[in-house]
This record gives structure tokens, C-alpha cells and sequence, in this order.
């Protein structure tokens, strides 16, 4: 990632921050002026400092990941494909530009 980028990616977390949980998204869908890329990332951060990090959890009756693990950096999670001991296997697409 650019330095550029990365800057901007932090000053938008750091703004956020300064919002209740609940009007996050839309201040994001309006600083982020339609750049899913750079609102994705800026998600992961938050979902990461929220505690519900990259790990998040899963719901075994829909094998799909739970709210705060919709998106992690570029990538939205679409289903569940399996799991072991090391870890959880999931479907994704990347948004935007790829």
C-alpha cells in the first residue's frame, strides 16, 4: 500500500473513532466518496480495534460469518467451505478493482 494511502486509511480510522459505533458506516459512505477499497480497509481496522477482529466467530446454523466478519481489507466473505485445526476456510470476492 502507498504511504499516501496508508495515510488517508488512518486518518479515516482515527475520524471514525469519533463517531458512535451505530453512525460509522455512514460517515464512512460519505468521507470514502464511493471508493469500496478504501472503506473496506477502513472497516477492518475498526472491527479490529472493536475486538471483533479478523478472527470474528461463526454462526453454525448458517456457515456464513456473522456481521463483523463481513469484510476483511478488500474482500467480502461470502460463505463459509470448511474448516480444520489451523484455521477457517472461506468463499470471497474482492471489491472494487482486482
Amino acid at each position: 500500500m502507498r504511504v499516501d494511502r496508508w495515510t488517508s486509511v488512518q486518518d479515516l480510522f482515527h475520524e471514525a473513532l469519533q463517531h458512535p459505533p451505530s453512525d460509522r458506516s455512514a460517515f464512512l459512505d460519505l468521507a470514502c466518496q464511493g471508493d469500496a477499497d478504501l472503506r473496506a480497509e477502513v472497516l477492518s481496522l475498526l472491527a479490529a480495534h472493536d475486538g471483533s477482529g479478523l478472527v470474528g466467530r461463526l454462526d453454525d446454523d448458517d456457515q456464513g460469518p456473522t456481521p463483523a466478519l463481513e469484510w476483511i481489507g478488500p474482500y467480502r466473505l461470502i460463505r463459509r467451505i470448511g474448516e480444520g485445526g489451523m484455521g477457517t476456510v472461506f468463499l470471497a470476492e474482492r471489491a472494487g478493482e482486482g
